[in-house]
């Protein structure tokens, strides 16, 4: 067993996150790619589970977890009539940025510049996260998930002192009602603070 995975007295296996974060920063530093590149792309399906954008593959309900960071990023996702279905095309952190890769992408091929337009692309808060099991994840949140992860936030800085990566998390989903509407929010749960920083 890795010493970034290990068990403890109880025999209840134990992440170092910080071990974890710094061997994956080292692995990938000659690659020019950041956390969103590389986790899993989840979002929240209909039952309120995370599942993967890529298959729609359930990943977990809840799950423990430690917060790697969290910033907006303008996302062009493939339209489900395309061939580029469901794939994530480009992120980009800020708007010009995305504004020359959308430009790039229009000129590679006219059937993009014919199906795609401006207002195809999304900003979006996105949180990237490793999980307990040592898994990279990032999932981009509605404007209802980012408010929560504000507000718990918040408490964690007035109630600990601390920020979100600086404490285990236990992440999972709220069904919210209104009228005859309904909708999926993530939920952030404070478990404890990280031993391993």
């Amino acid at each position: 067993m890795s010493k970034e995975v290990a068990k403890n007295e109880t025999g209840v296996v134990k992440i170092d996150y910080a071990a974890k974060i710094a061997l994956f920063k080292e692995k990938t530093k000659e690659f020019d790619l950041d956390f969103v590149d590389l986790g899993t792309m989840l979002r929240l399906n209909a039952k309120g589970q995370f599942e993967s954008k890529d298959n729609e593959e359930v990943v977990f309900n809840e799950m423990t977890v430690v917060i790697l960071n969290g910033k907006p990023r303008f996302n062009l996702w493939g339209k489900d009539d395309s061939p580029q279905a469901n794939q994530l095309l480009f992120s980009c952190e800020s708007e010009e940025e995305a504004k020359n890769k959308f430009e790039e992408f229009c000129a590679e091929d006219a059937v993009n510049e014919q199906m795609y337009s401006w207002s195809d692309i999304s900003k979006r808060y996105i949180i990237t996260f490793v999980s307990d099991d040592g898994q990279l994840y990032a999932i981009d949140m509605s404007a209802t998930s980012k408010y929560a992860f504000g507000a718990y936030a918040k408490k964690l800085f007035n109630d600990h002192g601390v920020g979100p990566m600086e404490v285990v998390t236990k992440l999972g989903t709220e069904t919210k009602k209104k009228d005859r509407n309904s909708w999926n929010v993530i939920t952030f749960e404070f478990l404890s603070k990280r031993d391993d920083v």
